[in-house]
């Protein structure tokens, strides 16, 4: 893929999804899909970001759930490129996926997209809450809870 801006990697995915332009670009673009979590998309220094609010946990943090956090991670990788983190201060658990944009089509920008929620939805299920949009953080918000070498591409 060329170098292009976020605003046009981000034109060039709703185009593929037959969603409709915004008319002036923005940083970030929420997708609201019914009964998922929201994903919040970003982009930065050429990466692409996409994150979901997945729960929220009460400390203290059951073994099981945690093992279970854990798990859910092993699976990431090619195939499977969500992550999923817990900040641990708030109890917000996380999943978030950051491509570099050069890499990044429109087709595989849509299988991000898919794949970010059906990890937050493994995370639900996972905390035994039914899928749901639980997410009520901006991406701002949410993005500050991410690892400081997460929130600072290299």
């Amino acid at each position: 893929m060329a170098k292009s801006s976020f605003a046009d990697w981000l034109a060039a995915l709703l185009r593929h999804l037959h969603f409709p332009e915004a008319a002036t670009p923005s940083p970030v673009a929420t997708f609201h899909f019914e009964g998922k979590p929201d994903v919040h998309v970003t982009g930065s220094k050429g990466q692409v970001d996409m994150m979901s609010e997945a729960g929220l946990l009460a400390a203290p943090y059951s073994t099981d759930i945690l093992l279970g956090l854990l798990a859910l991670n092993r699976c990431s990788g090619a195939d499977d490129p969500a992550n999923v983190m817990l900040h641990s201060a708030s109890g917000t658990v996380i999943v978030w996926a950051r491509q570099r944009q050069a890499a990044l089509d429109a087709v595989e920008g849509a299988r991000l997209l898919q794949a970010v929620p059906q990890k937050s939805e493994a995370v639900q299920r996972l905390l035994g809450k039914p899928p749901q949009a639980v997410s009520r953080r901006d991406a701002a918000a949410l993005k500050r809870l991410l690892p400081r070498q997460v929130q600072k591409p290299t």
